[in-house]
């Protein structure tokens, strides 16, 4: 991970344009001018300095950047003069670096490179999501007795319905006023800071009756209650889920009526705007190179789904194979080739390493020599294109050592 002052020191330095200084005593007040006893800039022509920009690296004032507009020494004491007064007094002590190109095209000659980069120096770009059904017997079809499994009663008197049904061969029967069921939701599923879909098919037959919730961090919501009609309605709860120890509940609420209900078909999935087929991604992908699902959380082995360089409307598109399907709990992790973010301030970072900072710096400092030598007002077009020949030289030994555009065989990551 690289900062973008870091890059644009790195670049200064590899242009020769990295001159740094410190103050030796406060400037006037009105932040005009910045004082140095400084001997290597001192050592200059008195007007060397001009048209350079003075950069404040310290300080109240750190960041801000100003042309320099004259230089005078007098009893061995350096004072810059700028053209745009500083925020602040300049006080003593504080460091400062001097500019040759606009520190300002230096930034956006990294901008511009890294957002051209890819080809050369691909980034791969990995993003976890859990997707699939969260909730287990989620159909009412797995039963020992009358007792369903994964499912726990906590008030009130359960029984496997076999004639009620609305999908498959046994629906949940719950008597009792104001009976309860619930399943535990694992935090190791990382529904923290997500978004929950819960939705199920309820029999009701009276007012005041059956409805499902969410229970997080202590408290339940719930939906609303069923129609009282005889039949199956479907019932539909979001709840957004933040950070928290306590278990996470579905619950499974027969309300304060006094007859049964039924409880059948339920879901509880993460919200996402797509379907299980398409897979939701952000803007960081150019094409995708791998779908790895990781069955059940915690399973150490992951499984290569399907290898995909189609990407739709920030979607990549999921093809399972024959016979497949996503299990309770399914971690999809999608690995592709990214653009890289581009720089729009020095506090900015990119992930590149520092092995892959040299070639960045040479492609911005090629795209910087254009820019400065169309810059008619600059007096020093002449050292810039010696500059720029310099780097072109060395241009070639570095796309020898750059990274190989990465196959479809990416290693899959783990957890």
């Amino acid at each position: 991970m690289r900062s973008g002052t870091q890059l644009e020191q790195a670049l200064s330095i590899r242009i020769g344009d990295y001159i740094t200084g410190t103050t030796s005593a406060a400037g006037n007040a009105g932040g005009t001018t910045v004082v140095t006893t400084s001997d290597d800039l001192l050592s200059r022509p008195g007007q060397s300095w001009v048209p350079y920009y003075l950069e404040i690296t310290s300080g109240t004032c750190l960041g801000q950047s100003r042309q320099v507009m004259d230089f005078t020494v007098a009893t061995g004491v350096g004072t810059f003069t700028v053209v745009n007064a500083f925020t602040a007094q300049i006080a003593i002590s504080i460091t400062f670096r001097l500019h040759r190109a606009p520190p300002t095209e230096k930034l956006r000659a990294l901008s511009a490179v890294l957002g051209e980069i890819h080809d050369i120096l691909p980034r791969i770009v990995v993003e976890e999501m859990l997707v699939g059904e969260l909730l287990r017997n989620c159909k009412m079809e797995q039963w020992r007795a009358n007792l369903p499994y994964d499912w726990e009663t906590v008030t009130g008197t359960v029984t496997r319905e076999t004639s009620i049904l609305y999908q498959g061969g046994s629906s949940l029967k719950l008597a009792v006023t104001n009976g309860l069921v619930r399943q535990r939701i694992p935090l190791e599923y990382g529904v923290n800071g997500k978004t929950l879909v819960l939705t199920g098919y309820v029999y009701g037959k009276i007012t005041n009756g059956p409805k499902i919730g969410i229970t997080a961090n202590g408290s339940t919501t719930y939906s609303t209650a069923v129609a009282a009609d005889d039949t199956w309605g479907q019932l539909t709860l979001e709840l957004a889920i933040t950070s928290g120890t306590q278990p996470i509940y579905v619950v499974l609420s027969k309300g304060s009526a006094a007859d049964v209900a039924y409880f059948d078909a339920l879901s509880l999935t993460v919200k996402t705007t797509g379907v299980t087929s398409l897979v939701p991604i952000s803007t960081a992908f150019q094409d995708v190179r791998q779908i790895v699902r990781r069955q059940g959380a915690g399973l150490p082995a992951p499984v290569v789904v399907a290898p995909s360089e189609r990407v739709y409307d920030n979607y990549a598109h999921f093809t399972a194979m024959e016979g497949d399907y996503l299990l309770v709990g399914d971690y999809i992790a999608v690995v592709g080739i990214g653009v890289w973010p581009t720089l729009s301030a020095l506090t900015d970072t990119v992930d590149i390493t520092v092995d892959d900072e040299p070639l960045v710096v040479l492609r911005a400092g090629l795209k910087l020599m254009k820019v400065l030598q169309a810059m008619e007002h600059l007096s020093d077009t002449a050292h810039w294109k010696q500059v720029e020949a310099d780097l072109q030289r060395e241009e070639p030994q570095l796309k020898m050592l750059q990274r190989n555009a990465p196959t479809k065989h990416l290693a899959i990551p783990t957890r």
